[in-house]
């Protein structure tokens, strides 16, 4: 099974979006015990900060054509997970 060794993670929240201080606590609530720096950062614009960088993880079609580079990591979330249907096509 790929593993992924990621140090460092940042997540961008809306700001206009209700309840993003509130998702952000838990964010960072759930990954402590995972041994990696986890960041959240309550932003005006997550789509104008997300298309000038790389490495973006997003389900976000717009986001995703326009970022520098992506990563591609559902299948490897899917794959760890029992008690889903998979479809293979």
């Amino acid at each position: 099974m790929e593993l992924l060794y990621i140090s460092e993670t940042v997540f961008y929240l809306d700001a206009p979006v209700s309840n993003s201080g509130r998702l952000s606590g838990l964010i960072r609530q759930c990954a402590k015990g995972y041994g990696i720096s986890v960041q959240t950062q309550i932003i005006p614009d997550v789509d104008r900060v997300l298309e000038q960088m790389e490495g973006v993880i997003s389900g976000d079609a717009i986001i995703l054509n326009h970022c520098k580079s992506w990563l591609n990591v559902m299948p490897l979330i899917i794959g760890r997970m029992d008690h889903v249907w998979k479809i293979r096509l």
